[in-house]
């Protein structure tokens, strides 16, 4: 586990190794895997004070997943922790560390699952009193790692996924968003090799306006075998960057060895199930995104057969709402190759209990494949269907990381983007053009305002499907910003760029312009084990005549953030699509979603 190492009071080698593996395990997300090693460090010293708040610690939450797994266990952890500390002297800091974790959980710790409001302020009075404990231990030792690392997670607690949206009345990031980055910055100077320090900066940085300064970092965690070799999560980290800086290749190589170093894990401790079960799927997902950007689809295939086969009804069983979705997986990757014909030989579920997300999402694909083909009668007919599993109560609070799988308010759920864009697909095949663009940049307004989730919740960006029949329709000069625009938020996209080229050549512009496409374009799509010629393979000729031609183009406002502007937890854990506010979108979505993800959004007012 990279050798990390944290001297604590015990007089047991045995203690000392088994607390230096829990912290690693911590480091990388991997809480109950960390809770094992704690207990067993427990085990060969009883009064191991630091064993009980690494427990107390692990029984509670962090950046990904905000509410305490066991709430309970994280309290009687905690106290059992300051209870040993009174008993025998022990370093300062751990002293500080016990004192402080005490603060952060109380004997009544409110279920999210009852009374989602009530767990939600607990939890905020709570981590704001946590955070001020954990400053002052940093303010004492600003050079020790891992009381930085904790210290900055302390922080970012308080506005999980949510740490560079502006405040609605200010405009302005949390007061606190600067001193994490800094704080982080200062640390990774004098201690490079950090994995807390690292994965920390990463998702501090990624949201952020500068995701490119943690590419250092990226690498520190991947390249070489990685710091924490045995970690799956940490190596795959450096992805989160890859994909913003358009480095696709090395974004499906980290996530291969995480997968790898996953495969090990599950042999070595026959736990293949519980919270950790979903950061191993969120190894396979992301790589099948790269490998759909990077034109593989023979690797983003098999990798989303391999979810499917993971993911049967009795898997999905103990957080059905939380992994479901990512059975539709193959549906996106059929799509964004254009196998249409294989997309109509995808079974549709008849369990709609068990299955509401994929029933919906098959129906949704369904129709845009017949769209395609220019069979709109049976295109207009699934979309009939689609409308009616989306009405399916099963689906309530269904969601893939960030986002509702379908929000009935229209807000952030990832197949509204999808109803949208089968709304301007079907339009188009009925000679419909102006009706469809005006569909498809609605496709697109509903994409860009998704909440921030790696993968993104509409995995094939809709900018491609819009650009793709602009340039079909010789509307060029709205193709073109609308592909500019999306190589601002997925730089080096061979999809973006060879629209971008097209228009070059069609267009009659100088030589050199088209040759400079042509030639990012090549070099993007180097790996690529199809033939793409169009930046969305809907642009097949069927049924696509020009109206109007650029008369009535109207330039589409690139996007400001990657965020959506309501950038909000992303998780590889359950949890939720968070609100930008206490009295905004949750008060708007709390009857799509069980308890623990209002809990969740209700947090995100922060301090």
């Amino acid at each position: 586990m990279g050798g990390i190492g944290k001297k604590i009071t015990t007089t047991s080698k045995d203690a000392q190794l088994w607390f230096n593996r829990g912290l690693a395990w911590l480091y990388g997300y991997n809480h109950e895997q960390a809770i094992q090693c704690f207990e067993r460090a427990l085990k060969a010293d009883p009064h191991c004070a630091m064993a009980q708040w690494g427990l107390g610690y692990s029984f509670g939450h962090n950046y990904n997943y905000p509410v305490p797994i066991n709430g309970q266990g994280a309290w009687k952890a905690s106290q059992a922790a300051l209870s040993l500390s009174k008993k025998k002297p022990l370093q300062d800091y751990e002293q500080l560390l016990i004192e402080a974790l005490a603060k952060r959980y109380e004997v009544e710790m409110i279920d999210p699952e009852k009374e989602p409001e009530k767990c939600a302020t607990q939890l905020r009075r709570l981590q704001d009193t946590y955070s001020d404990a954990m400053a002052a231990i940093y303010k004492r030792y600003p050079s020790d790692p891992d009381l930085v690392a904790l210290y900055v997670e302390a922080l970012m607690c308080l506005k999980p996924w949510a740490l560079w949206v502006p405040d609605e009345k200010t405009g302005k990031v949390p007061e606190f968003t600067p001193t994490i980055v800094s704080v982080l910055e200062k640390a990774l100077k004098d201690h490079p090799r950090h994995p807390a320090l690292c994965h920390l900066y990463i998702h501090a940085m990624e949201c952020g306006p500068e995701p490119s300064k943690a590419v250092p970092q990226a690498d520190m965690l991947t390249e070489n075998g990685g710091v924490v070799p045995g970690s799956g999560h940490l190596l795959h980290m450096a992805s989160h960057i890859d994909m913003l800086v358009g480095d696709y290749k090395r974004a499906i190589e980290a996530n291969l060895r995480a997968i790898v170093a996953d495969e090990a894990y599950v042999k070595l401790t026959n736990h293949a199930g519980g919270f950790y079960l979903v950061y191993r799927i969120h190894n396979i997902h992301l790589l099948t995104w790269a490998a759909m950007f990077d034109g593989q689809y023979h690797a983003a295939i098999t990798h989303a057969r391999k979810v499917t086969q993971k993911l049967d009804a009795k898997a999905i069983s103990a957080f059905p709402e939380y992994l479901e979705g990512y059975v539709c997986l193959p549906l996106m990757v059929l799509m964004r190759f254009g196998k249409w014909d294989d997309i109509l030989k995808e079974p549709i579920p008849e369990d709609a209990k068990t299955w509401p997300s994929v029933i919906a999402a098959t129906r949704c694909v369904r129709g845009v494949a017949y769209a395609a083909l220019g069979k709109v009668k049976e295109a207009l007919a699934e979309e009939a269907a689609f409308f009616e599993a989306v009405k399916n109560e099963a689906l309530t609070g269904r969601l893939i990381s960030n986002n509702l799988i379908y929000d009935p308010t229209g807000k952030c759920g990832i197949l509204n983007v999808g109803e949208k864009l089968l709304r301007g697909e079907i339009l188009y095949r009925e000679g419909k053009f102006d009706q469809a663009f005006e569909a498809l940049r609605e496709a697109v307004a509903a994409d860009d305002g998704l909440n921030y989730d790696e993968p993104w919740g509409w995995m094939q960006p809709t900018r491609h499907a819009l650009g793709a029949l602009l340039l079909e329709s010789k509307r060029f000069q709205e193709a073109k910003h609308v592909f500019e625009a999306d190589l601002e938020k997925w730089p080096n996209n061979l999809w973006a760029l060879k629209g971008l080229a097209e228009i070059a050549r069609v267009t009659g512009e100088s030589k050199e312009v088209f040759e400079e496409f042509r030639r990012r374009a090549d070099e993007a799509s180097a790996r690529a084990d199809v033939s793409i010629g169009a930046a969305c393979l809907c642009a097949n000729g069927v049924k696509a005549e020009s109206s109007g031609g650029d008369a009535a183009e109207k330039k589409l406002e690139k996007p400001k953030t990657r965020c959506g502007g309501c950038c909000s937890r992303s998780s590889k854990v359950p949890a939720s699509s968070a609100a930008a506010d206490d009295d905004g979108r949750e008060a708007a979505t709390s009857t799509t979603m069980c308890g623990t993800q209002k809990a969740i959004e209700k947090l995100h007012g922060g301090k």
